[in-house]
């Protein structure tokens, strides 16, 4: 053998033996899933994170049976669920979101709203009450001019025979009936004596079946002397 033969002439180094096998390998499994008809795994796709997840036996068994009907693995199957969930849960919050916007614009308005027809109520009622405070005291004072036209004390026979005898007097007491002792409240005078009766001490009130007869007091003094 000459010694400067050229070494690829030779065996193959192990390097290029490894190369070699890796490269046949390679195209066995791309033989092996054309003939079973599986096409590559798309690049993005080898990116997908896996989620692992423990779930009892009876969903198991849901989630396969959902997935046989549907025709898909169950991993495609779950992946869909958690997006379809997912993009459910945005779209409730973004209603959410508009709901309390729109209800918080209502209740302005309503609050609003009322604010001026309470006013406007108001103003209303206000000026009807001026109205009726003047018609009421207009009406007041024909009232009392009717009432005192009306309540003028007729001339008692007794009293026109008083006046046509001026030496005769009256008894102031006539019409009392019967007293009733009591301690006055205010400061009272006697109707006899004139004495004052001062707050705190007893006295004696006249009763009388007069209508709208005055009250009259007499002091113990005079009541001992009645």
């Amino acid at each position: 053998m000459s010694a400067d033969k050229d070494p690829r002439d030779g065996p193959a180094s192990d390097a290029e033996r490894d190369r070699r096998a890796a490269q046949r390998g390679s195209g066995h499994r791309h033989d092996r899933h054309a003939r079973r008809g599986r096409p590559p795994i798309d690049p993005d796709e080898r990116k997908d994170k896996v989620l692992h997840a423990r779930i009892p036996e009876s969903l198991d068994a849901q989630l396969r049976q959902e997935a046989r009907k549907m025709r898909i693995p169950v991993s495609n199957l779950v992946r869909n669920i958690l997006e379809d969930t997912l993009r459910l849960v945005d779209n409730v919050v973004a209603d959410s979101f508009e709901l309390v916007d729109t209800v918080r614009r209502d209740a302005l308005h309503i609050a609003d709203t009322a604010k001026r027809t309470y006013g406007s109520f108001a103003k209303a009622r206000d000026d009807e009450d001026e109205d009726g405070e003047g018609e009421e005291g207009a009406e007041g004072e024909d009232a009392a001019v009717f009432v005192a036209a009306d309540e003028a004390p007729d001339e008692d026979p007794e009293s026109a025979s008083n006046a046509a005898d001026p030496g005769r007097t009256e008894d102031p007491l006539a019409d009392i009936y019967g007293w009733q002792s009591l301690r006055v409240s205010r400061e009272e005078h006697c109707a006899k004596c004139d004495a004052a009766i001062a707050r705190g001490t007893s006295a004696n009130l006249g009763q009388s079946d007069v209508p709208g007869a005055a009250r009259r007091w007499l002091c113990d003094a005079c009541m001992e002397a009645w």
